[in-house]
């Protein structure tokens, strides 16, 4: 099955009573938003919720970076995990963790 979906219009996904539970869409910069419209939950889970599985992101050759809208960054390149951001300064906190491997902070 092929959709073409025409100038800027969202998808959009309802239940079995016609009510409306999630959209698609591209923004005019190009941003591709899900976004949960009603019911119980307004989770989204990208894979199978029963299945341990593995979520890529982006290319091994290129940085990715989570930025959540609530503030706060998780950025990849290479063998490098960086929590937090110096432009806006975030405050990275770790509650209740142990630590298996070296810890370096400064």
């Amino acid at each position: 099955m092929k959709f073409n979906v025409l100038n800027n219009e969202p998808l959009q996904f309802f239940d079995a009573n016609g009510v409306l539970i999630g959209t698609i869409e591209i923004s005019g910069s190009g941003d591709m938003i899900i976004r949960p419209e009603s019911g119980s939950s307004r989770d989204i889970i990208l894979g199978n919720r029963d299945t341990v599985g593995d979520v890529e992101i982006g290319l091994p050759s290129a940085e990715a970076n989570l930025k959540l809208m609530g503030g706060g960054t998780i950025s990849a390149n290479g063998n490098t995990l960086t929590i937090g951001s110096v432009s806006p300064t975030d405050v990275v906190r770790i509650n209740n963790v142990s630590f298996s491997q070296s810890l370096f902070l400064t």
